[in-house]
């Protein structure tokens, strides 16, 4: 909500100017109310039985940090220290990471820094200088293009989770909810995930 569809926001505006949103955000997965234009953004596994489940891209996890950050700590997995490895709560750092030569992978140390239940939040963390943050893209796209934060490591394939747009299967060709789809969809398309 807060990196993708808020910047897009004005132009969904302009394009459809009789549809008026409310944004709701919140960690419980709850049920679509029946007979109610209702469209939610999921990230990752959950139950599609009655849903229209549109994917709108692939994530995959990236190590990112500030560049004093970087300077005063190198960018090698090896050298970072436990204690400030960021931590996202359901998003894990991987025991291992690519380090210097091209098929080595080096072990980490125990991630112990702060840990946050918002992936957004730990991504935030990152770029205050709190340390290095495991962290999907998509989230950290802005901040690495701003030169906030430096992509330092990244998994070797696209993750298993995705972000989708999802409304009930029975609503699905109501106007609104197909314009969201439509408008959603090509939205996505037009904008670079790293």
């Amino acid at each position: 909500a807060a990196t993708w569809l808020m910047p897009l926001l004005p132009a969904f505006h302009d394009a459809h100017p009789h549809i008026t949103l409310s944004v709701e955000t919140g960690y419980d997965m709850v049920s679509l109310p029946p007979l109610h234009p209702a469209i939610a953004i999921r990230f990752g596994h959950f139950d599609r039985a009655g849903l229209t489940c549109q994917r709108l891209w692939f994530d995959h996890m990236v190590a990112v940090a500030t560049p004093d950050w970087v300077a005063a700590h190198g960018s090698q997995p090896s050298q970072w220290p436990g204690h400030q490895l960021l931590r996202h709560t359901h998003e894990p750092w991987p025991q291992r990471l690519p380090g210097g030569a091209a098929s080595t992978r080096v072990k980490l140390a125990e991630p112990r820094g702060h840990e946050f239940n918002d992936a957004l939040l730990v991504t935030q963390a990152a770029a205050q200088g709190c340390g290095v943050a495991w962290a999907r893209a998509s989230l950290a796209a802005g901040f690495v293009n701003a030169g906030q934060l430096v992509v330092l490591s990244q998994n070797e394939k696209e993750a298993d989770k995705s972000v989708w747009l999802v409304c009930r299967t029975d609503m699905a060709e109501t106007p609104q909810i197909r314009d969201f789809f439509q408008w959603a969809i090509a939205a996505s398309e037009q904008q670079a995930i790293p």
